[in-house]
Formats: C-alpha cells, structure tokens, sequence
C-alpha cells in the first residue's frame, strides 16, 4: 500500500465491520506499527439484488507467485487485557482456514487475478440483479490490451464466515497487468 506520503506500507487486511457497513485497512509501517486507514468506505448495498459489493482486488500472478514471505509483528498490549486477547486468537486461530480460488480457463486469459468480494444482505443466495463492469472498475487503465468485449468467465466461491456469507467473483480477464496489487472499496459515505 502506498501512503499518501510516498512511503510504503504493508497491509495486513481489510475489516468489514457490519454493525455499520463500514470498512478500513490494517497496514504496518516500517517501523512495524500498526495504524488503520479509514476513508468512509461503505458497503454497496442494493435494493434489487441479494449481494452487496465489499471490495475489488486487482493483482498480477507473478506477485501471487511470490508468496513465499512471512511478516512477523509484535504488537504490543497491556498486561490487564493480554489473557483475553489469548483466548481470541485462539478462537479465531481455530476458525481459520485457507480456501482455493479456481479461475476458469478461456482463450483470452490475462496475467492478473480480478475478483470482487461480496457480503450477502439479501434473504435468499441469488446472483440476481448482479451486474460487473469491468471497464466501471477501471481495469482498461490497469491493464495493457484489455477488450470489454471479450467474454469472461467469473468463478463463483460462497465462504461461510461466523454468521455472514462472503462470495467471492473471480476471473482472468484480457490483458497484460501493468499496475501492482490494488486494493477497491465502492462508495464514501457522503461527508
């Protein structure tokens, strides 16, 4: 992540908070401190359809290949609070776990992943109403060669997480990255 200082930042993750549909990044410096970044950053809530837009994730297959890092940090806490804290990593350690996303093989596959992540709001799991545009999501400047008209295949994966069901949209459309990771949120709540 690059901060609006021109100094880098690693981003840790994304946090949905859905008692106001509102989300921020956790991001470490490089003094290893942690801060987050809020921007009034709102859930894409729609009427006529049971997903709502969370966020868009743009990222080339040469950096997924890389992955082979590990970020360590210590955060410190105060000792009053530090045996609860315990027990919800664990907690939370004990319901992680690690899901594949599957890409469906077409002619015109690009070198990047774009996925779109979504939290269902509506009653029932339905695509109804869903509608992605890629060149609304700006890939015609992240990419070189990218054609709006070519058809892309977008694989569907529901996660279960706690109570909420995220839905992850996945593809490989067109064209050649020419951008890094970039990370989306829709909408600010209006100031």
């Amino acid at each position: 992540m690059l901060l609006a200082d021109g100094k880098g930042a690693a981003t840790d993750h994304a946090t949905l908070e859905l008692a106001n549909n509102t989300s921020h990044v956790t991001w470490f410096n490089a003094k290893g401190e942690r801060d987050h970044h809020r921007d009034g950053w709102v859930l894409d809530v729609r009427q006529d359809c049971s997903l709502s837009l969370w966020f868009s994730l743009f990222v080339p297959f040469s950096v997924l290949m890389e992955q082979d890092h590990a970020m360590n940090v210590d955060v410190p806490m105060p000792p009053t609070d530090a045996d609860r804290r315990v027990e919800e990593f664990k907690k939370c350690g004990s319901q992680c776990r690690v899901e594949t996303i599957k890409l469906q093989q077409q002619e015109f596959s690009g070198d990047y992943l774009f996925g779109q992540f979504y939290l269902q709001t509506g009653k029932t799991l339905s695509n109804e109403g869903l509608q992605i545009d890629l060149h609304q999501n700006g890939l015609a400047d992240l990419v070189t060669g990218f054609d709006a008209t070519a058809p892309v295949a977008f694989m569907r994966l529901p996660l279960r997480v706690g109570d909420s069901t995220i839905v992850v949209y996945s593809a490989a459309p067109p064209g050649k990255a020419k951008e890094g990771v970039l990370l989306g949120f829709p909408h600010r709540r209006p100031a």
